[in-house]
């Protein structure tokens, strides 16, 4: 299936999970992404600098999620419809790219897993046949949840990546999943 095909048919997309809603992008999820954007650690860990105003930075990163290339998922506790995090999936050709980051304060509940393993399951049922995650030596949590989901380090690229707040450069980890069932 052709990416654009896959997006197509993702756009409404829905998944409960035991806590979770994890849906496409609606309008509420705003505010959601402005805590996330403005989280410190969260964002130092996406190699990204948080954002603390809803400035012009704020909204192209909005726009982005709306109108970019790139498909979104986001979720939501079902108890309380509170924001969790997001799921983000990115075309590499011969596979997906994965990323995805979790609000602090809905952090070590379990959340990642379930939102994450949710959305690997929706696009194995698609027939996507390779999903990636990469991220860098000091971000242990996204390196955890890739283990823990089943996901093998595939390539070291040393100095590959630069910390957004102290410029050290460090090394990138390519982890990856194949989905066994796909022909």
């Amino acid at each position: 299936m052709k990416y654009s095909e896959l997006a197509e048919k993702l756009k409404s997309e829905v998944c409960e999970t035991a806590h979770l809603s994890i849906r496409p992008y609606q309008d509420c999820d705003e505010n959601g992404l402005f805590e996330l954007f403005h989280d410190e650690y969260t964002m130092r860990m996406d190699g990204d600098k948080p954002i603390f105003e809803k400035n012009e930075e704020f909204y192209r990163r909005i726009n982005l999620v709306k109108e970019g290339p790139l498909i979104w998922f986001f979720s939501e506790e079902q108890k309380s419809s509170d924001f969790v995090g997001y799921v983000m999936l990115q075309d590499e050709g011969d596979a997906i790219a994965l990323g995805f980051a979790i609000t602090s304060s809905k952090q070590h509940k379990g959340y990642g897993y379930e939102m994450v393993n949710s959305v690997i399951n929706t696009l194995f049922d698609c027939g996507v046949m390779e999903i990636r995650i990469k991220t860098w030596e000091k971000n242990l949590p996204c390196q955890k949840l890739a283990e823990k989901l089943g996901f093998r380090k595939v390539d070291i690229v040393k100095g590959n990546h630069k910390d957004s707040y102290t410029g050290e450069i460090s090394d990138s980890f390519l982890y990856s999943l194949s989905n066994i069932n796909s022909k």
